[in-house]
């Protein structure tokens, strides 16, 4: 749940209908963005198919959307009917069939945006066999491809390599992908790092204590050696001759795509997965305006509020000069017997999309562009910008569709174009 608390006073729903309990009852806020209510993992008899689903609520259908779902991935409206008049107890009752039986069942609850001033009470959910009715066909979508995977995911070229991290969930032990990359073998860098946000990835705290490391999926010699080989090893980092021949001073940072902070877990795999070169970006430090421009970004996409639905987000790298070559495994500016040439990226971009509106387990391949909000930002690595401000960043906004056209691929191949070829708006994200 989210935004529903337990009340407990004269105002709840003892004898107000018949199977009414008592005084206390759920109060749900009316935030259609952030707010509901599920009830997950309900064990059907095998082979069944009838249900009737009751309720009491005080709240008219319109205010409330009711849905079920085989595992909570996609989710099938029911029609029922509320109360006559807002803040009027009432009970419901929902018949409903379904088109094949299913192992589990998920009921949800969730706002559709009415402000109400006494909340958007319920009580006394009970789900019964028998009864039957509207017709639900629950299919899972499992033909549905992650939702942020580019469209080279399939078919990269022969110098890159695609690859997915899984991990598990801290306090919640689910199995989930980390973040999917592809890497040019080539270049020695990443050209884009794909991966979905929710709130099950924000489970753990803490930073892990600097674990780079190399990709256990790619040969080291094809990965950019920006980590110890081995213990009191300090050649990790790239030389940094672009960096001060352009600002004077400053070296080469190690920038992560999928973000640390997005995956928080000191010590644990869901966060030390994300110091591998595979997710690293050579982005240049201070006195460069460029680490405090990409600050803001990611602040603007992910920093701020748990998501209440699932962020998908894709980070990379844009290489317009090949000629861009630094070398790794240095320190200092000092080479070792492992140091190999890298090519730094000119610009670097990042990109999100999500609903408007949480609709947990509606694919949002499923969704019109008017029911999706897009932001894209591409910045010079070796950016001189002085637009280092929050409320800058403007500057940088560009129509996913622009990225596209430059990387010759496209991204998030599921959504409607129309979402992708107007600018985001920093008021819609921040």
């Amino acid at each position: 749940m989210n935004n529903v608390r337990i009340n407990n006073d004269n105002y709840g729903s003892a004898g107000k209908y018949s199977g009414a309990s008592g005084k206390a009852y759920a109060k749900m806020f009316y935030n259609a963005s952030t707010d509901y209510f599920v009830i997950q993992d309900i064990s059907l008899p095998a082979g069944q198919t009838n249900f009737t689903l009751a309720f009491g609520a005080i709240f008219p259908a319109d205010d409330v959307s009711l849905t079920v779902s085989a595992d909570g991935a996609v989710w099938k409206p029911l029609v029922y009917t509320g109360a006559s008049a807002y803040n009027t107890w009432t009970g419901t009752t929902v018949g409903f069939t379904l088109a094949q039986p299913v192992p589990k069942l998920w009921i949800r609850l969730a706002p559709t945006g009415t402000e109400r001033a006494y909340g958007l009470n319920f009580d006394d959910i009970r789900l019964t066999t028998g009864g039957g009715g509207q017709q639900v066909d629950l299919g899972t979508g499992a033909d549905l491809r992650w939702a942020e995977l580019p469209s080279n995911f399939e078919t990269p070229s022969s110098d890159q390599f695609v690859h997915t991290t899984w991990t598990t969930t801290v306090s919640g032990g689910k199995r989930v992908r980390n973040y999917t990359y592809c890497y040019d073998k080539r270049r020695h860098n990443p050209v884009w790092v794909a991966y979905p946000h929710h709130r099950c990835y924000l489970e753990g705290s803490g930073r892990s204590d600097e674990p780079w490391a190399a990709d256990p999926a790619l040969p080291e010699t094809q990965q950019a050696k920006i980590y110890p080989s081995s213990a009191g090893d300090v050649y990790q980092y790239w030389v940094a001759d672009l960096v001060t021949g352009r600002y004077g001073s400053g070296y080469w940072s190690r920038g992560h795509l999928c973000m640390s902070r997005e995956r928080p877990g000191k010590g644990l795999e869901i966060n030390m997965q994300t110091f591998r070169p595979t997710n690293i970006a050579p982005q240049a430090a201070e006195p460069s305006p460029f680490g405090k421009i990409w600050g803001n970004i990611e602040e603007a996409i992910s920093g701020g509020a748990i998501p209440a639905d699932t962020l998908y987000i894709v980070a990379g790298c844009y290489y317009e000069n090949d000629g861009w070559v630094q070398k790794d495994a240095s320190n200092n500016g000092a080479l070792s017997s492992l140091s190999k040439d890298c090519v730094m990226p000119t610009h670097q971009f990042k990109m999100a999309v999500r609903k408007k509106t949480v609709q947990v387990g509606k694919p949002i391949q499923e969704c019109t562009a008017d029911e999706l909000e897009t932001i894209a930002f591409w910045v010079e690595t070796l950016t001189t910008s002085a637009a280092t401000e929050k409320s800058q960043l403007g500057q940088f906004i560009v129509p996913i569709s622009e990225i596209e056209s430059k990387m010759r691929m496209k991204f998030f191949p599921g959504i409607p174009d129309a979402a992708k070829s107007r600018a985001g708006t920093l008021s819609a994200w921040y």
